[in-house]
């Protein structure tokens, strides 16, 4: 048994709720970081720190650093950071009870047996089972592809479709014969029973009388991997005019089709070396895309994208290119997988193939170096895929066609927090659909307004009016530095956090990364026995919050001392009050021109005041 193989095994009998707290400290301090590390990446000393290349990225000047004073890593480049769990996981694929088993064998420390119940003993027997069919079956096919007479004519199809004998092997592409039993009798004689064959998905019950028989016939068959690099279902293209064209396997304790993503296991380090990945229909599509050099290409198995699918790329990429077919099916399903994609916080946009032709097609027309193009240089944020797809279905020439089309684009604009972006979006919209800007703001608040009323929603400028405490910066410019360094205070002295509400109101930082990191200081200071400032990593949930804490934890830079700390408060004051004038000046520029002339006065004499407060805490800034 090797050591992967014996980690998995001891993992079975561990799960991360029955180690204790103070063990997984225990196991972490017992391994040293850069040691760890240093077994993956060359590091070299600078100042406090050891610099390499990132592993997680393509790079030519060093970005990764780890700090061996606070057993931290963290890639100014990709943003990847943490621990050495973290690290673990990351380069090689582990969840967290995988990660801690194989540190705990590393570090020579026992895990508490976990006792198990005998449906869980049975339950896992079984997925080994199910697993073993799986992988049998996928070299069954595969073995008959490549080999067997009957095979031939998926063989010529493959030929003419341009998929080569080096993309069979590495995706291991397969055949089912055209037989009732062949893959059935044939795992039956390796000892495995017919009703195993059923729960894995690969064979059906006769209606008739009693028996099985194989699901998959004459079909090209494509194992599908999930990113343990686990068979754990499959594809199957029939080959003459049999109907459905695609079977996939069915729902198993394996297998849910809006769980995985085709070609996922090979597309993970290239995702990270491309900083974005591309999101095909089907498998042919992947596989053309991955002959081509694109490998940063997954198949979603169908156009029904799914918020599973949307939380699993998440792991490995914040950018994603959607590239459907040009047909109805396809652009519907764009814009649900736009949605789905945008909402789980991901930056989606659409590569717009021409009319006719899936990926595969324009690959083998255009070539690869245009298709790259296309994903990198000319595809469509949402709303502009949304604008495009509003204008060809709406009839602009009339008014109520204006008026339907930019009903169509309201929710995605409101939900726009970056008012340089969104500003950016109306001068968009309006050149697109010739229409005037002011009665696009004006549409916008109108439309707001009423979500407000209903508690929806409610803009910058109206959230100010209401709690001048609570105002959202989002992504202003300049904003998360002051508050990264206030949070550098923090990690110094937690006990300042009751002077900084004191300051800057009940919420002291607009960052939502930032006020995580500051919850999860506030439970250290709380917690008997002063927990390590490592354990703040697995209280952090969001990516975000984990890559700003891992930020913090390798920066070098020293405080400054006196008054740095009242300074920085000062100053925090100002970007926020400044970021208030400037929201209000937009707003009362789109009140001129919806000539609501009270509402701007108002608007005036709020700037002059902000301006006023930034005039005297600049007096007394040292």
């Amino acid at each position: 048994m090797n050591h992967r193989t014996r980690v998995l095994a001891r993992v079975i009998q561990v799960t991360a709720p029955a180690i204790p707290h103070e063990l997984v400290e225990e196991i972490r301090t017992s391994v040293d970081i850069v040691d760890f590390i240093g077994e993956y990446v060359v590091l070299q000393k600078r100042g406090r720190n050891y610099l390499g290349l990132c592993p997680f990225h393509s790079e030519k000047t060093p970005s990764f650093n780890v700090n061996p004073e606070k057993q931290f890593f963290y890639c100014f480049g990709c943003g990847a950071g943490g621990d050495v769990y973290n690290f673990l996981m990351k380069i090689k694929n582990l969840s967290f009870p995988e990660a801690l088993a194989a540190m705990a064998e590393r570090a020579g420390i026992a895990l508490p047996a976990h006792e198990e119940r005998d449906e869980d003993k049975a339950r896992q027997r079984e997925q080994q089972r199910l697993l073993e069919i799986h992988r049998l079956a996928a070299q069954f096919y595969h073995s008959l592809l490549t080999r067997h007479p009957a095979a031939q004519p998926a063989r010529e199809y493959l030929e003419k479709r341009r998929v080569t004998s080096e993309a069979v092997q590495e995706f291991q592409l397969g055949f089912a014969p055209d037989s009732w039993d062949a893959l059935l009798s044939t795992l039956v004689s390796r000892g495995y029973r017919p009703r195993e064959l059923a729960l894995a998905g690969l064979a059906l019950p006769r209606e008739k009388r009693d028996g099985f028989y194989d699901r998959f016939r004459n079909r090209i068959m494509f194992p599908i991997v999930d990113q343990r690099q686990r068979v754990v279902g499959f594809g199957g293209r029939v080959l003459n005019t049999g109907q459905p064209k695609y079977l996939n396997s069915p729902d198993t304790p394996l297998f849910h089709k809006g769980r995985v993503l085709y070609g996922l296991n090979r597309a993970i380090e290239a995702m990270r070396q491309e900083g974005y990945g591309i999101i095909v229909e089907g498998y042919m599509d992947a596989i053309a895309a991955h002959q081509a050099g694109l490998r940063h290409t997954v198949a979603s198995l169908g156009t029904a994208f799914t918020r599973e699918q949307a939380q699993l790329l998440l792991r490995y990429t914040r950018e994603v290119v959607i590239a459907y077919d040009a047909d109805t099916a396809g652009q519907t399903a764009t814009l649900r997988g736009m949605d789905i994609l945008y909402q789980a916080g991901c930056r989606v946009r659409v590569a717009v193939l021409p009319p006719g032709l899936d990926p595969d097609d324009f690959l083998r027309r255009e070539g690869p170096q245009a298709f790259r193009e296309m994903a990198e240089q000319q595809a469509l944020s949402l709303i502009a895929y949304k604008l495009e797809r509003a204008v060809a279905t709406r009839n602009l020439s009339t008014i109520e066609g204006k008026v339907d089309a930019l009903n169509d684009l309201m929710p995605d604009l409101q939900r726009v927090k970056n008012a340089v972006e969104r500003d950016e979006y109306v001068r968009l919209i309006s050149a697109r659909m010739n229409m005037a800007e002011g009665a696009i703001y004006a549409e916008l608040r109108r439309q707001s307004g009423q979500l407000q009323k209903s508690g929806t929603w409610r803009d910058k400028t109206e959230n100010y009016r209401h709690n001048k405490d609570r105002i959202s910066l989002g992504h202003q410019p300049g904003h998360n530095g002051p508050e990264k360094q206030l949070l550098r205070y923090m990690l110094e002295d937690p006990g300042i956090l009751p002077r900084l509400k004191q300051d800057l109101g009940s919420e002291v930082f607009s960052d939502a990364a930032a006020r995580e990191i500051a919850a999860a200081l506030e439970w250290r200071m709380s917690t008997p026995g002063l927990p390590p400032l490592t354990a703040i990593m697995d209280h952090l949930s969001s990516e975000p919050a984990r890559q700003m804490f891992a930020q913090l934890m390798v920066g070098e830079h020293p405080l400054p001392g006196g008054k740095g700390l009242e300074d920085l408060i000062n100053k925090i004051k100002i970007n926020r009050m400044q970021a208030q004038i400037q929201q209000k000046i937009k707003e009362m520029d789109r009140a001129e021109a919806a000539r609501d002339l009270d509402y701007s006065r108002q608007l005036q004499e709020e700037i002059h005041a902000l301006q006023k407060e930034i005039s005297v805490l600049k007096a007394t800034r040292h």
